[in-house]
């Protein structure tokens, strides 16, 4: 089978807010190709703690495909060296929509996402009907399971939103 191309790889990103530490956290490390654990650094996108699963104001990630192209699925990666106090998947988001845009202003969702189930560690996959678009906004609502062990002296849940890795295919 032809091995499919990830049009996101090192293709720029932005974020409505994002965490910025140079090594660790930042929107660079969303298309670095760089899927590994945290104890490496480059982990990931990161926003800082929320006190609650809702947001006020929904977070924005987008990426910059450098061209319009066909583009039908999406793929997002949770952080991986962290968990739940259940152990489940921490501070991956709950409710959430794929949109797509051509000139980076105008975005039409093709898939949207309530009550998404504990994706176990694993990347998840959106999958919709092909589609012309140079901009991917992941576009999110509602935030996940917090991480244990990771409270801060004024937040003992600290909600956030934390991807790996985004990728995009046609």
């Amino acid at each position: 089978a032809n091995k499919k191309v990830n049009l996101a790889l090192n293709q720029s990103g932005s974020a409505s807010e994002s965490v910025q530490s140079p090594g660790m956290w930042g929107t660079e490390y969303l298309t670095d190709g760089y899927k590994a654990k945290d104890d490496a650094g480059r982990i990931g996108y990161t926003t800082d703690a929320y006190h609650s699963q809702v947001l006020e104001n929904p977070i924005d990630i987008t990426l910059n495909l450098g061209q319009q192209q066909q583009v039908n699925q999406v793929v997002l990666y949770p952080r991986l060296s962290v968990g739940s106090w259940e152990g489940k998947t921490a501070n991956f988001p709950t409710d959430y929509e794929i949109q797509v845009s051509n000139d980076g202003t105008n975005f039409q969702t093709v898939v949207s996402v309530q009550n998404q189930p504990d994706p176990m560690q694993q990347p998840v996959t959106c999958q919709f009907d092909s589609t012309t678009a140079q901009y991917i906004r992941i576009h999110v609502t509602k935030l996940g399971e917090y991480a244990a062990g990771e409270s801060i002296p004024d937040n003992p849940t600290p909600y956030r939103l934390q991807f790996t890795e985004i990728e995009v295919y046609n």
